[in-house]
């Protein structure tokens, strides 16, 4: 970024086209479109915001890091944070949600999540898509449905982000298990062993340190994997469910709807 200042971006401003804007409630809504070719300089916004990619590709690059984001990507970009982008090899689409400081107390407490990250997160995303298809097909309670979506997205992410002071080494070796996409289906006795400590022991702390119960935790991360593999490969449900491990395709498309509410199918059209 050089020695140059960066661009503050006001609520709602962005960089591109931005053909639809809109707040409601304290939550500012956005679709920006960037050419191929185009370059944004360093810049950083006044409040904090999700950013999902729902066509093309680019690189970001902030505090050191570079990452190359492409459709179905979800960022969080946090308030003040500097960051330029490069649209080197597509042009891209995205819809951005943006949280105001007059937003409710999770909006208020978003602004202490300083870091910038790329989110892997089957929930988030389909609460943005959500978002998203209330302001697309608005009626009389649109307004409403936003604000209440955009306050549990705030208050996932923070719950998903916050330090988990009591997160123990064990808790994290079996989280690596269950994150390991090459893992087949552990018996809790085998994750008990793992973490070295009783089965029903083990689930009381999983669940306290992670809020989550350990088939939960384990089907958010295949339902994560699957996502992945919609948008980036042509593999059909078939394959997809023998690569991350389902039993088979039926199995994959009822758990993948009781977490992202659509099929797999559904969410590649929607892609």
């Amino acid at each position: 970024m050089g020695n140059v200042a960066a661009m503050e971006m006001q609520a709602g401003q962005y960089m591109g086209q931005v053909p639809f804007s809109a707040s409601m409630g304290g939550v500012i809504l956005a679709t920006s479109q960037h050419e191929f070719g185009a370059i944004l300089p360093a810049h950083y916004h006044v409040n904090p915001h999700f950013t999902f990619v729902l066509e093309g590709r680019y690189e970001e690059a902030f505090a050191g890091q570079r990452v190359q984001c492409q459709r179905g990507d979800l960022l969080y970009h946090p308030a003040g944070c500097e960051h330029f982008n490069r649209f080197e090899h597509a042009g891209a689409a995205c819809f951005n949600v943006e949280i105001s400081p007059d937003f409710l107390l999770p909006g208020k407490g978003l602004r202490a999540m300083q870091q910038q990250r790329v989110l892997e997160a089957p929930q988030m995303k389909q609460l943005l898509r959500s978002i998203l298809q209330e302001v697309t097909q608005p009626d009389c309670f649109s307004e409403s449905v936003v604000v209440g979506t955009a306050l549990q997205l705030t208050g996932l992410f923070m719950r998903e982000q916050s330090p988990r002071l009591a997160e123990s080494q064990a808790i994290r070796r079996v989280k690596a298990l269950l994150n390991d996409a090459s893992s087949q289906a552990l018996s809790l006795l085998e994750m008990s062993q793992t973490a070295g400590m009783s089965a029903s022991y083990l689930c009381r702390e999983f669940k306290r340190a992670t809020g989550l119960t350990l088939g939960e935790y384990a089907r958010q991360q295949k339902v994560a994997r699957v996502c992945q593999l919609l948008a980036h490969t042509r593999l059909t449900t078939e394959e997809i469910a023998f690569e991350v491990g389902f039993t088979d395709a039926s199995y994959l498309t009822r758990v993948f709807k009781k977490v992202m509410g659509i099929t797999p199918g559904d969410y590649r059209k929607m892609l």
